[in-house]
């Protein structure tokens, strides 16, 4: 088959808007399932008296810094009473909490 140079150009801009189709299509569906679950989901209830720092960042929204909050705190005023005592944690806010306290307890 010969194509003429239009028909050669055409071929090809059909082809490159076929392929970046298809690479905006898998990434846009990777980042939304990197956004929809934590890295690490815990296996049971996290019992926040009692949990480390390592543990507190397997949680959605817990980075290092959060996780270290979390338990200088416990170790400045004692166990929480309950899982809404997160929310006097700097950073923890009702949106992350709301997050969380599918995940957490305070035994």
């Amino acid at each position: 088959m010969h194509f003429t140079k239009e028909e050669k150009t055409i071929l090809m801009t059909i082809l490159a808007a076929a392929i970046l189709g298809i690479a905006v299509n898998f990434f846009a569906g990777y980042g939304a399932k990197l956004r929809e679950s934590p890295a690490v989901k815990p296996a049971a209830l996290i019992n926040i008296n009692s949990a480390t720092a390592e543990e507190f960042e397997a949680l959605p929204g817990i980075g290092r810094v959060t996780a270290g909050r979390i338990v200088k705190y416990r170790e400045a005023n004692g166990n929480f009473r309950d899982i809404e005592g997160l929310k006097k944690v700097k950073g923890i806010t009702t949106k992350k909490f709301d997050r969380l306290k599918q995940y957490v307890e305070a035994l």
